[in-house]
C-alpha cells in the first residue's frame, strides 16, 4: 500500500526481512534464549509502535524506563515468553524451519540470525550452526 501511495510499483520493491532464530527441543527453552534480543530492541525508542502494534506496549514502556538503570541481562523477566515468541522464531528445528519458510514467502531475502543478547558468546556460534545446518543443509 505504501509503495502505491508513493506512485511507486510494488513488484519493484526489494524486501529483505532480518529475523532472529531460537532452535531448541524444547521450544520454552529457545524462546526464553531470545528474551535478551527482545530487551536490546525495547530498549530503542523508535521501536515503540512496533511492539504497540504487536500488543507490547506497555512492556516496551517499563524496559525503556528499566534500561536506563539496569543492564539488558537484569531485564530479562520483563520479557514474557509470548513476546520472545512473537519477534523471534523460536521452537523446534522442524517448528522453526516452517516458521521461515511461512515468513519468506513475503520477501525477495531473509537474513536468519541467532540470538545474540544475554546469551554465552559460545550459544550464540551453536545457534549459528543450527540456522546453518537447517538452512543450507
Amino acid at each position: 500500500r505504501g509503495a502505491t501511495r508513493a506512485g511507486r510499483d510494488p513488484n519493484e520493491l526489494q524486501i529483505q526481512l532480518w529475523l532472529t532464530a531460537s532452535i531448541d527441543s524444547d521450544p520454552l527453552v529457545a524462546a526464553r534464549r531470545a528474551r535478551g534480543n527482545v530487551v536490546f530492541y525495547a530498549s530503542i525508542p523508535s521501536y515503540r509502535s512496533y511492539f504497540e502494534a504487536h500488543g507490547f506496549g506497555a512492556m516496551f514502556d517499563a524496559l525503556v524506563e528499566a534500561r536506563k538503570s539496569l543492564p539488558l541481562e537484569n531485564c530479562l523477566d520483563m520479557v514474557p515468553l509470548e513476546a520472545a515468541k512473537t519477534f523471534a522464531v523460536c521452537g523446534t528445528w522442524d517448528e522453526v524451519g516452517e516458521e521461515i519458510v511461512t515468513i519468506a514467502q513475503h520477501a525477495n531475502s531473509v537474513c536468519v540470525k541467532p540470538p545474540m543478547w544475554a546469551i554465552d558468546p559460545l550459544e550464540v556460534k551453536q545457534q549459528g550452526e543450527e540456522i546453518e545446518k537447517l538452512l543450507l543443509g
